[in-house]
């Protein structure tokens, strides 16, 4: 109370507390409301919560919530969309969100989120490309079967192909190419018939191809020995461990060369001129990078320049010119396998694709699925293949210290905290950047730190 000649104030004595109301922790209290409305002046109405009319600036001003939103999008950016027919439709449905909604518009920002995850779940793989396979089908139906020996191994190939494959499985529409590409190869035809008479009829004469009784380094053979003018002649060149195949000719009896076509896979083909024909290979040793090799892209102070040397040293990695290394670019997961079966003693050379040994060697040996070889690696997809190399050992790490920990997808979290536990990852900047490509920098890096690890 006030005294205003006194100029003092203070409590009043004689007010009753106790018609004061009590604290409750929910303003839509039954007990609160009732007695708001009993001592409600005039004019004045009481009602419960967010019904009262003061709610309404709220629900208008209010921005909603767009956890749901973004959660949506970050599983959305973890897909290759060139892996997908239809993923603009994922695009379309990030594009159409709107982050001006309020709280009252939730509803709508629901259905954002909704309409995100519904594209992504209706997400379809690329058709596999089956150029490779129908070019093959049709050489060998312009084939007459009657005029070979056995026609059965390029019928049993071209019955094989299995249509309908993805992008996921081209490696394995590629093999039926192949094989069909390979069933040709290796046909031989039927004697001609019919021989000298005085009416002048005569068979086409067959002409020889020489091979070297003995190479160095290596084995040449040739299917068919002897052909008509014509033919195609297969050649299967392989090189010893440790060897390539550095050159092929093939020459007629007044010297000069003929065309080769490369099949892959060590096979080489020729049509067949009207003479005899000689086939020189030459095998050389596989060079690895010596020790102290330099490149002109790596400078002594660049902090991947003792990683470079490491795996050039050891032949896990080489350059990508007479004296580059491209430290910058990206590393494919083809790349890494092959990587990882030299270090585990493999000879990964001589195959078709060239990282096709790898690949094999990776799926046997359980490092990868050995899909997508010709894909850029991811940091994830990198310490997960080594994980999986060293055996899928318990993982001690901790992830937290880095920002974006939580982006490490669900198959690679055990293989990055094992990484990091043992200083094969140490992150940037805080941050573990698992969904970035890893550069050939960086994979010497990681492979540099693996292999002293694992001494």
């Amino acid at each position: 109370m006030v005294d205003w000649d006194a100029g003092t104030a203070g409590a009043d004595p004689t007010f009753d507390q106790s018609s004061c109301g009590t604290a409750v922790p929910n303003f839509t209290s039954a007990d609160v409301l009732a007695g708001l409305k009993n001592n409600a002046g005039a004019g004045v109405e009481w009602v419960a919560g967010i019904k009262h009319p003061t709610f309404a600036w709220d629900d208008a001003n209010i921005p909603a919530d767009y956890t749901a939103v973004n959660e949506a999008i970050a599983a959305a950016e973890k897909f290759d969309k060139a892996l997908y027919s239809n993923y603009a439709a994922v695009e379309v449905a990030i594009k159409a969100v709107d982050r001006t909604k309020s709280k009252a518009e939730q509803s709508a920002v629901d259905d954002m989120a909704k309409a995100i995850e519904d594209a992504i779940a209706a997400l379809q793989y690329k058709d596999a490309d089956y150029t490779k396979v129908d070019a093959a089908i049709a050489k060998a139906n312009a084939l007459k079967k009657n005029d070979y020996k056995d026609f059965s191994a390029v019928e049993g190939a071209v019955n094989a192909v299995a249509r309908g494959k993805n992008i996921t499985e081209q490696s394995e529409v590629d093999a039926m190419a192949k094989a069909i590409e390979d069933a040709i190869a290796t046909l031989v035809k039927k004697p001609s018939s019919g021989g000298s008479s005085s009416s002048g009829g005569s068979s086409s004469p067959n002409y020889s191809v020489t091979i070297p009784n003995k190479t160095e380094n290596g084995t040449v053979t040739v299917s068919p020995r002897s052909a008509e003018k014509g033919d195609t002649v297969t050649i299967t060149a392989k090189p010893d461990s440790g060897y390539q195949l550095d050159d092929l000719t093939v020459t007629d009896k007044n010297g000069k060369e003929l065309k080769l076509t490369d099949k892959g896979n060590g096979k080489y083909t020729f049509t067949m001129p009207a003479s005899k024909v000689t086939v020189t290979p030459t095998f050389v040793k596989i060079a690895q990078q010596p020790t102290g090799k330099t490149f002109s892209d790596v400078a002594k102070s660049d902090w991947f320049a003792d990683a470079v040397a490491y795996v050039t040293d050891k032949g896990l990695m080489n350059g990508t010119g007479r004296d580059t290394f491209s430290p910058s670019a990206s590393t494919t997961r083809g790349m890494l396998m092959t990587v990882l079966a030299r270090y585990a003693g493999e000879d990964t050379t001589g195959g078709s694709p060239w990282y096709q040994k790898g690949m094999e060697w990776a799926k046997a040996n359980g490092v990868s699925d050995g899909t997508n070889p010709e894909v850029n690696i991811t940091r994830e997809q990198l310490v997960t293949m080594l994980y999986r190399y060293a055996g899928s050992p318990k993982a001690d790490g901790k992830l937290d210290s880095f920002s974006d920990s939580a982006s490490v997808s669900s198959y690679a979290a055990d293989a990055m905290q094992w990484a990091v536990a043992n200083g094969i990852v140490n992150g940037s900047n805080g941050k573990l950047n698992p969904q970035n490509n890893a550069t050939r920098a960086q994979v010497a890096a990681i492979l540099m730190r693996f292999c002293e690890m694992s001494k």
